[in-house]
């Protein structure tokens, strides 16, 4: 049973979900980060309750419900106190630089915790920490006006994003996966619209947002095909190859590429307003597809790397 410094909690884990952040962890895309070379605990996306409070924990108490950023910000640095907290040049982050939350209990700060609203279970508030968080905030990052947006990649990411646009009243949502799958996912989710290859050209400079979640150099090249002038797009996916930029299409067409990593602190309490607030309606579990017992985690990930599903969550029991 690991033990508590002040300011932490014990959290009895309840949900945690597969990230494809953990795929790149165990091909060893981020090998240079992680704090065991030998072996460490994954799982950043989670839910629990909270078993013990260390001293000096404020705010919440044993027996609360909870869910968490994965990213844990020193909180001092001048990223910190200007709101930028997914800035800090000293965060740390579950499952990589510290034990993540496939496990029976996670040690959290009290500072990356957010209660757990009532009517939302734990398999699906397991996504409000990371998945949903991310793809609100690269929404926020794009901002303004959005009338046909397309979305390269049809994972957890990709589907996220379509249902929350959807909910922000996107009237076009254009996607670009080629899973047979994952194309039913996002026609279900939110009524995507299935660019091939072959249709391409029907989209082609038509599009004023473009988010990439899927990590493919093919596929980032659609991207920047898809935006008309003035154009923006956003990035989410991890990808070690480099992309050779062309400088002079983004300068001409007065392009705008936004990099997307984690999010302040402050949107996750203004995603819960809208989600209270019904602005968003919460039907958050049509993403999660597979539930898997932690015991059964190596059948979980054979799944999740396969790409035959959504969102894959471990309940933990």
């Amino acid at each position: 049973m690991p033990e508590l410094a002040a300011g932490e909690v014990l959290v009895k884990i309840k949900a945690s979900a597969l990230c494809g952040t953990d795929l790149h962890i165990m091909a060893g895309d981020l090998a240079d980060k992680v704090y065991d070379k030998r072996q460490i605990v994954l799982g950043h996306e989670w839910t629990g309750i909270i078993e013990a409070v260390g001293k000096k924990v404020v705010n919440f108490k044993k027996g609360d419900r909870v869910f968490g950023s994965p990213h844990i910000a020193c909180g001092q640095c001048e990223f910190c106190r200007g709101g930028h907290s997914n800035w800090c040049n000293k965060q740390g982050i579950f499952g990589l630089s510290r034990p993540g939350s496939h496990a029976e209990y996670l040690v959290a700060p009290q500072t990356v915790l957010f209660t757990l609203p009532p009517d939302i279970g734990f398999k699906e508030g397991a996504l409000l920490g990371d998945t949903i968080s991310i793809a609100y905030h690269a929404i926020k990052r794009i901002g303004g006006k959005m009338n046909r947006v397309l979305i390269l990649g049809a994972g957890p990411i990709g589907l996220t994003l379509g249902y929350l646009l959807k909910n922000f009243g996107v009237k076009e949502i254009f996607i670009m996966e080629k899973g047979a799958y994952r194309q039913r996912l996002a026609q279900e989710i939110f009524g995507a619209k299935i660019i091939e290859a072959s249709n391409f050209l029907s989209i082609r400079r038509t599009c004023d947002s473009a988010f990439e979640t899927s990590g493919s150099l093919e596929l980032m090249e659609s991207a920047f095909h898809s935006l008309r002038r003035g154009g923006k797009l956003a990035i989410l996916s991890i990808n070690p190859k480099k992309y050779p930029l062309d400088t002079l299409r983004l300068m001409y067409r007065e392009l705008a590429v936004f990099g997307c990593f984690g999010y302040p602190h402050e949107e996750v309490l203004e995603f819960m307003k809208l989600l209270e607030s019904k602005k968003i309606r919460n039907d958050i579990k049509k993403i999660i597809t597979h539930q898997f017992a932690l015991s059964d985690i190596d059948k979980a990930y054979e799944l999740f790397g396969s790409k035959e599903c959504g969102k894959v969550v471990l309940e933990v029991k």
